[in-house]
């Protein structure tokens, strides 16, 4: 299988915590909160299709967002901007049109680690 777009790095090996049932309509890959200047927490969600992996990220933003009247895009990408070479550290990709794959979703399965299975001849 081949994938979309290229991973971006080594992923965490500790598993997400258990998150609640969401429809995949309903997801947002990357929410906010908090307003810059100032600490802005990220939430992100695997946007891969049966994939619950979510990651949290606290960031101080110290720069004002454009003035929203005249750059609305501007305004709203600004936090997502600042964080986005943090979030590639941590190993999440971005694939356009399909929102942000988590680690283990952007690593092609011939690379992935074996999760403690063995194979019986």
């Amino acid at each position: 299988m081949a994938l979309k777009c290229q991973p971006s790095g080594a992923g965490y090996p500790e598993s997400p915590a258990p998150a609640p049932a969401i429809h995949q309509s309903e997801r947002m890959s990357l929410t906010t909160a908090g307003e810059p200047p100032g600490p802005v927490r990220f939430f992100l969600m695997c946007d891969r299709l049966g994939c619950d992996a979510r990651a949290v990220l606290d960031l101080v933003v110290p720069d004002r967002p454009p003035d929203i009247e005249t750059d609305l895009f501007g305004h709203l990408l600004h936090s997502a901007k600042t964080a986005a070479p943090l979030i590639a550290d941590m190993g999440w990709t971005y694939c356009q049109g399909d929102g942000y794959w988590c680690p283990r979703c952007s690593t092609p399965r011939s690379q992935r680690p074996r999760r403690g299975r063995t194979r019986s001849s």
